[in-house]
């Protein structure tokens, strides 16, 4: 008998779970990681500004983030949450007004399960931590029978940007995306900015630096083999271009 419907799992993998603990009256500014990102506050509470959006968010909230969206937060008191990072490249990002979920204490158990299996890596630890993560989706509404909706902008921005991941055109000029998608220069920069509030060029670096930290902090690439990884003929253009971006050589993140 032949099976017409092939499944497969959306998750296709765990990057990385933490616990964070912040200070009261700490402020910060960083980027998600890349692929979907989960942040759950088991204690205190944050104030958050990312993607045009302020957030006053207090204990049993989920987060949700993706690809490397910039993140203002402020602490008003001491904080605990927890962080799951997870590539699922069939999964559509959640719209801007579905980021923020008031959750019951059983999620947040989820999430320290999840660390406590993460962090012990114990006999099939990645089972199980795919198990309760697949669980936790299912949780937050991740369901085909609640996929997000979008903007014309935001649909075709979203589909841009996994052109660029996936095939690795972080240096990809603007006649190359616009001959790719059909479109017209002035389209794409309208497109944009109306999704992004960055310019085309202003977000595709964007993409490309924040990439290009993410790989060598946590991929095992050295400076060389990320520069090749991002397209860039020389290193020397690489290391240039990411020290004026982060005021910080290349080779600092990596013995980071």
């Amino acid at each position: 008998m032949l099976i017409n419907n092939i499944l497969h799992c959306p998750v296709t993998e765990i990057s990385g779970v933490w616990r964070f603990e912040r200070k009261a009256g700490r402020r910060a500014v960083a980027s998600s990681t890349p692929g979907h990102l989960l942040h759950c506050i088991v204690k205190g509470s944050t104030s958050m500004i990312t993607n045009r959006r302020s957030y006053d968010i207090a204990s049993c909230s989920v987060i949700y983030y993706h690809e490397q969206e910039e993140v203002r937060n402020h602490y008003p008191e001491d904080t605990v949450f927890y962080s799951v990072a997870f590539s699922a490249p069939d999964l559509p990002p959640l719209p801007l007004s579905r980021r923020v979920f008031n959750v019951e204490d059983d999620v947040a158990d989820i999430f320290s399960k999840i660390y406590e299996i993460y962090t012990a890596k114990s006999p099939n630890f990645n089972l199980r931590l795919f198990l309760l993560l697949l669980k936790l989706l299912s949780r937050l509404g991740f369901t085909e029978s609640n996929l997000p909706l979008y903007t014309p902008h935001e649909k075709l921005w979203y589909q841009i940007e996994s052109w660029i991941r996936q095939k690795r055109k972080f240096r990809a000029g603007i006649q190359d995306i616009c001959d790719e998608f059909n479109i017209s220069p002035a389209t794409l920069h309208r497109v944009c900015r109306d999704v992004s509030e960055k310019s085309t060029g202003k977000r595709i670096q964007q993409m490309r630096m924040e990439e290009a930290k993410a790989l060598l902090m946590f991929s095992g690439l050295n400076v060389s083999e990320t520069a090749q990884y991002l397209g860039y003929p020389r290193i020397h253009e690489f290391s240039r271009e990411f020290s004026a971006y982060f005021k910080q050589t290349p080779s600092s993140f990596k013995d980071f």
